[in-house]
Formats: C-alpha cells, sequence, structure tokens
C-alpha cells in the first residue's frame, strides 16, 4: 500500500482547519499504513509534551487516536507509537535544547506510556 514514509503534522498544509497539501512526498513508497498512524500520532503526543498550550494538540491527537484504532488493532498500533516516540527521544540532545535530559527522560517516559508502562508515583 503506498503511504507517505514520513507523515507527521509539520508535513500537512491546512488552510481554516482543512488540510490542503502534504509535503516532503519523495519518502512516499510502499509500506503499512498503520506506521503512517503511529507516526503522526507519536510526533503529536511529543509536541504536546512541553507545548504551551498543549490542550488543541491533545484534543486533536485523541481524535486521530480514536480513527486510527477504528482500523488498526490497539495491541499492534500502540508499540508502534510508542517506537515512533522512542526515536525523537535524542532530538533534545541533538539540538542542544536547554534542559535536554530532562526533555530525553519525558519522551522515553511517554513511550512508556503508549506500552501501557506505569508512570512514577
Amino acid at each position: 500500500m503506498p503511504v507517505h514514509g514520513d507523515f507527521y503534522e509539520a508535513q500537512l498544509l491546512a488552510d481554516d482547519g482543512r488540510i490542503t497539501g502534504l509535503l516532503d512526498v519523495d519518502t512516499a513508497g510502499p509500506g503499512h499504513r498503520i506506521d503512517e498512524w503511529a507516526t503522526l500520532l507519536g510526533h503529536l503526543s511529543v509536541l504536546a509534551l512541553h507545548a504551551v498550550r498543549p490542550a488543541p494538540i491533545r484534543r486533536w491527537g485523541a481524535a486521530l487516536l480514536a480513527a486510527a484504532e477504528r482500523n488498526h488493532p490497539r495491541e499492534q498500533l500502540r508499540p508502534r507509537v510508542a517506537a515512533a516516540v522512542l526515536g525523537l527521544a535524542t532530538g533534545p540532545f541533538r539540538v542542544q535544547q536547554e534542559r535536554w535530559a530532562e526533555h530525553t527522560r519525558a519522551r522515553i517516559a511517554l513511550a512508556g506510556q503508549w506500552l501501557g508502562a506505569p508512570g512514577p508515583g
């Protein structure tokens, strides 16, 4: 099945809340749609971690998760989302973000949440 290959929110063009285009299609090719959903959900959940206004991101993520789980088994989707989040865990170090270690730990914990791992406390 054809897929984008690197599908996440920054690849979408939108106008007035409606998706109007798709960027970076050079990675398009054969793949599995479940992995596209997982990449998008992983990116959104990381984006919401330290967003100034995380509520709209989380609402959109929850709506997308519900849509994805209508088409893909939860036990297959969520580990893929966790893998996408884990793949983003080193981003704060790579860009030398202030308090990168804290941000990295938060992303690793988020991956665990996608797997259903108990959180601290």
